[in-house]
């Protein structure tokens, strides 16, 4: 994350699950874990943070384009007409992040019809630009719309989010991030995610509580502003270090 130059070994989920009070503890000790959080989710995500963080923001955007208006012509063949629709959907999605998509009333804002607007969402995700997740009880299908939508990551939040950076958006796309490369990860009814369909995870602040997930077995509280955590309360930067 940022700037450090301490080499830290990867985890597995179920290392963190099981162990991360004494994990978190031992790092804590060494680092002032929570100032270089923030700058990662800030502008750490890509290596080019490394030519300045001025013009990082502009970089990011710049990346953005050059995906949407060359490289994914070049995959899926597409005309101009639909990427200009692509990107407004893209800004819709940053300024509503987690967005939980109204397929009729997205597909008229972009004046498209309901297959080419799940199919361009489904464009986004493979770009690497938005994390397009179903619920548990949704099988896999391209046709499914999406039950909510996030940027792929918070560098992009930052960077394309014109009405300002919500702190649960935040909180909630690091997690979504970190785990989607890994493992499995759906949406819950009762709490915020499920991963590998057996661990119910909630994502929050420093006072969040249990009362959403508390009957549920295999659940889990991630809560961020937290160094260190206790029994099946967890902290959100820990899940950054798994790979």
């Amino acid at each position: 994350m940022g700037e450090l130059t301490t080499t830290l070994e990867p985890l597995i989920l179920e290392e963190i699950l099981r162990n991360h009070q004494d994990i978190s503890g031992s790092i804590v000790a060494q680092i002032k874990i929570l100032p270089e959080f923030k700058k990662y989710l800030e502008y750490g995500y890509y290596p080019f943070y490394k030519e300045g963080l001025k013009v990082y923001p502009m970089r990011l955007q710049n990346v953005v384009n050059t995906v949407l208006e060359n490289d994914l012509p070049a995959v899926e063949n597409i005309e101009y007409n639909t990427v200009y629709k692509i990107k407004k959907m893209l800004m819709i999605i940053a300024s509503l992040v987690p967005f939980s998509p109204n397929i009729a009333k997205l597909s008229a804002e972009i004046e498209t019809n309901r297959a080419n607007t799940i199919r361009y969402l489904d464009y986004l995700q493979k770009a690497g630009l938005t994390i397009n997740l179903l619920s548990s009880k949704k099988g896999m299908s391209l046709m499914n719309k999406p039950d909510k939508i996030y940027l792929d990551n918070t560098n992009l939040q930052y960077a394309l989010a014109l009405s300002g950076v919500n702190e649960g958006n935040l909180r909630e796309t690091f997690f979504a991030n970190q785990i989607k490369t890994l493992h499995h990860l759906r949406t819950s009814q009762q709490g915020d995610f499920v991963v590998n369909d057996k661990y119910t995870f909630e994502v929050g602040g420093v006072n969040k509580h249990f009362d959403q997930i508390k009957n549920i077995k295999g659940s889990f509280v991630v809560t961020d502003n937290t160094e260190t955590g206790f029994g099946n309360r967890i902290p959100l930067w820990l899940f950054g270090l798994m790979y």
